[in-house]
């Protein structure tokens, strides 16, 4: 027979009474470790009464109501009886903590009940001790189910629903295919119970809480936090996508409604997460979210990755996706495409965002929200970076846009003005009504009814068309250079590849990046990525077709300023010269723009003097010989180099030598009667 049972609670007196103010001052983790102490030892005090009366340990209806009967007319149970009820009403009044749990988690009584023998345990060695005595007893080889309703006896719960427990990874109750004398504990929950912690060690560098920032008027937070509540009212999850660019304000979004509902935020990075482990810190990260009355926003590259099962209610998640994105299976009740801000609201978050800006003019203001149509987020960037005046916040506003195209795109240097072009008259203003719409577009396109007749196709393109060196690509650069914005020529080689879908998918990534950018685009060469489509004959045809479709999709929804450049206006898709509205026709200069664009070459790159001096003849060369303003541009180069090698002044001999080199690209050269006729007209002869 076993020495009778003695334990630490033998030495406190404690009321016999259920009101809990009456009880002395305990930590939660005395009352938890009080309650164990009480019940192991009331079973052991049956448990050895049985075996000095010679009756076998038995686990029947009729020896589980003996246990009952002995527990009501023993006078040393029913003591123990009345600690276990005292200590129990001091827990439920002091045991905010794991109250608020085991209701996070929905935990039953019976899950409860075997949560806090577990952590007692954890906490306690002689309690491990005893309860080792206990099942030796009750020949038990670990805490089961069985050994849990042993233990609460007749006047407690008995849903022990310890899977739960083990899913939300909360305890391990099964080492391998043995059920554990004392199931490891979390410690994230141990010292969370014992207010020893309140972040999840296995969650850092993964979960962040998101701070929460004004909400735009334009993002419909109030209805999306009532569809939650509705579904929170009817006992339903609810799983939310809200998709948008990077630095849309996906996150502040989110955060807004968990306000709304009176949650915080936790953002959690799928990409830090293995395939592996994915199952595991899901639940994990679910489990502190719910625990700490968070909403978890899945983000990063996998934040559309299924989820696994969880054990109990989760009123709602929020997966952060990337425009066209879906979730695994599509598994969401709910998606909001996030709205770009606008005009007003860009204006706003300029001002909250860097309050320096406050005491700039307000047409500085406007000019940074017409010019940059950023998002949330590029505007927070250009704020981290110290900006105090608008003229940096521009500049800084510039680099945050170029960051976004990566290396699809090639960034050019817009050093012309608008004289260094020499157009046409009808050509000049077309090219005046192109700038004019470009810089009052925005308000425009603000305007509701514009929006509702024109709901796709509020780009504006402009169709650059003529033979090579005619000032195609120096237009886009005057361009550019008069809206003060960037000018990215797109590398159409990149965009294009033979693999199946990786032209679209570079496509896509270019027009998302300049949807967001507000900087002009010039796809030159246009002919090679916007031509027409073909009769399928193969699945090359087929593919490059289905290439071009969606290359129409995406100048339907695209809504900024873009340039096409071509010297093959044949070859352009007709579908894509319905959505231009401005064709810009640069023809082979005349002789009259020949003769302005070799006089301001002389004076640029040869001085006054020289060009004063060679007016005559450059007349000639300009009236006598065709040639392009990129041909003249590259002879003068070549002319003023031949007359530095030569030692002499620049005159018409070097002159010849730079026109026969360009010439000689398009298999010809001077004539001698061109020769005559330029000498002729150059001493003030007829042509």
């Amino acid at each position: 027979m076993t020495a009778p049972h003695v334990h630490w609670l033998s030495a406190v007196s404690l009321p016999r009474t259920a009101e809990a103010e009456a009880l002395p001052t305990m930590s939660m983790v005395d009352i938890i470790r009080a309650k164990a102490w009480c019940l192991i030892h009331r079973r052991l005090a049956w448990l050895e009464a049985r075996a000095h009366e010679g009756t076998p340990a038995g686990f029947g209806v009729a020896d589980e109501a003996a246990f009952g009967a002995w527990c009501a007319e023993n006078v040393g149970a029913r003591e123990e009886w009345a600690k276990i009820v005292a200590v129990d009403n001091l827990l439920v009044a002091s045991g905010q903590r794991l109250t608020e749990l085991c209701a996070a988690l929905g935990l039953a009584d019976g899950a409860r009940f075997a949560l806090e023998l577990c952590v007692a345990l954890a906490i306690d060695g002689a309690l491990r001790g005893e309860l080792g005595r206990l099942m030796e007893l009750a020949g038990e080889a670990g805490l089961t189910e069985r050994l849990l309703r042993q233990l609460a006896g007749p006047e407690g719960p008995n849903d022990f629903e310890l899977r739960a427990l083990a899913d939300w990874g909360i305890v391990d109750l099964v080492a391998g295919s043995v059920p554990q004398a004392a199931p490891a504990v979390d410690p994230f929950v141990v010292a969370y119970l014992t207010d020893a912690g309140d972040s999840d060690p296995a969650l850092a560098g993964i979960a962040t809480v998101v701070e929460s920032h004004p909400a735009l008027e334009s993002w419909p937070v109030a209805a999306v936090a009532e569809r939650a509540r509705g579904a929170w009212r009817s006992g339903r999850p609810f799983r939310l996508a809200v998709r948008g660019e990077s630095g849309s304000g996906r996150r502040t979004f989110s955060a807004s409604v968990a306000k709304a509902l009176g949650l915080g935020a936790l953002a959690i990075d799928t990409g830090m997460v293995e395939e592996s482990e994915w199952a595991r810190l899901y639940r994990r990260a679910l489990r502190f979210a719910l625990v700490r009355g968070y909403v978890p926003i899945w983000c990063g590259v996998h934040a559309g990755r299924r989820p696994p099962p969880v054990p109990g209610l989760v009123a709602l998640q929020i997966l952060s996706l990337d425009v066209g994105e879906r979730a695994a299976g599509d598994e969401v009740d709910g998606q909001i495409d996030l709205p770009a801000p606008t005009a007003a609201e860009r204006r706003s978050l300029w001002r909250t965002l860097i309050p320096a800006l406050h005491g700039s003019p307000p047409e500085e203001i406007d000019r940074l929200a017409d010019q940059f149509r950023l998002a949330i987020g590029g505007i927070a960037a250009v704020a981290r970076r110290g900006v105090t005046t608008a003229a940096e916040a521009r500049a800084e506003a510039r680099k945050v846009n170029r960051e976004l195209l990566g290396d699809l795109g090639t960034l050019l240097a817009c050093p012309f003005a608008r004289d260094d072009l020499r157009l046409t008259p009808e050509l000049d203003r077309a090219l005046d009504d192109f700038l004019f719409e470009a810089r009052v577009r925005t308000e425009f396109w603000e305007k509701p009814a514009a929006r509702r007749l024109f709901p796709r196709g509020r780009g504006l393109f402009g169709f650059l068309v003529g033979p090579p060196g005619t000032g195609k690509t120096m237009a886009a650069q005057v361009v550019a250079a008069e809206l003060e914005l960037d000018l990215y020529r797109i590398d159409i080689a990149v965009c294009l590849s033979k693999y199946i879908g990786e032209t679209v998918k570079n496509l896509r990534q270019v027009f998302t990046a300049a949807a967001r950018m507000n900087a002009v685009f010039l796809f030159d060469e246009a002919d090679a990525l916007f031509a027409k489509r073909t009769e399928v004959k193969d699945a090359h045809d087929r593919h490059a077709n289905t290439d071009t479709n969606y290359l129409l999709q995406l100048l339907e929804d695209f809504d900024g300023v873009a340039l096409l450049a071509s010297n093959r206006k044949q070859n352009i898709d007709p579908a894509f010269m319905r959505r231009i509205r401005f064709i810009l026709d640069f023809p082979r200069p005349g002789a009259q723009e020949r003769r302005s664009i070799w006089q301001r070459m002389l004076n640029e790159l040869a001085g006054q003097q020289v060009a004063e001096a060679l007016g005559h003849q450059a007349a000639a060369v300009a009236e006598i010989i065709a040639m392009s303003g990129a041909q003249i541009k590259l002879a003068l180069l070549s002319a003023l180099f031949a007359a530095a090698q030569e030692g002499k002044p620049l005159g018409l001999p070097q002159l010849y030598r730079g026109i026969n080199r360009e010439l000689a690209k398009e298999g010809r050269s001077i004539s001698p009667k061109e020769r005559e006729q330029i000498e002729r007209f150059a001493h003030g002869g007829a042509a």
